[in-house]
This record gives structure tokens, sequence and C-alpha cells, in this order.
């Protein structure tokens, strides 16, 4: 019972640590950088193809851009993909 309880609580920390995090999925078939903008300061992130990445820190919320032709305000818990057609969010 005690192993249940305590796998339980490990699975528990795993999944609201992702939920934490802004995810962005890379489905399309080549490595795909985004900027990830914070207000007070930015970095860049690679995603390989089939990928994903999570960016920690968009608590209300950060620019999500490229020169691409994209730019989405993201905040924790959304999730971004890349595909074909360019990066969305994975609701769309």
């Amino acid at each position: 019972m005690a192993r249940r309880i305590a796998a339980s609580i490990i699975a528990l920390a795993f999944t609201a640590s992702s939920a934490l995090a802004l995810t962005i999925t890379n489905k399309s078939g080549k490595e795909e950088t985004v900027g990830i903008d914070y207000g007070n300061s930015e970095k860049v992130e690679t995603v390989a193809p089939g990928k994903s990445v999570k960016i920690d820190g968009c608590d209300e919320e950060c620019g999500v851009t490229g020169i691409w032709g994209y730019s989405w305000m993201a905040k924790t818990g959304d999730t971004l993909v890349f595909d074909e057609n360019g990066l969305k969010p994975s609701n769309l």
C-alpha cells in the first residue's frame, strides 16, 4: 500500500511540473528555433524534429516569436506545436 501511495505521489509531481511549463512540440521534419521574450529578458530555444521542449518562466505571459511570421503570447500550461504549416497552439 505504501509503495502505491509513493508511486502516486511521484507520478503526480511529474504531472504537476509538466503543467507548470510552456511546451513547444516539433512535428515538422526539420529543426525549429523560437525566441522566448519574458519582458525583461529573452532566450532562444531550438527544438529538434519529433521532440518537445519545456519552457519555464511564462507565469503571466511571454512572447514566442521567430523570423518566419509567427508570434504568440503564451503562458504556463500552454502547448504550441510546429508542423508543416508553422507554429500554432495545439488546440487549433
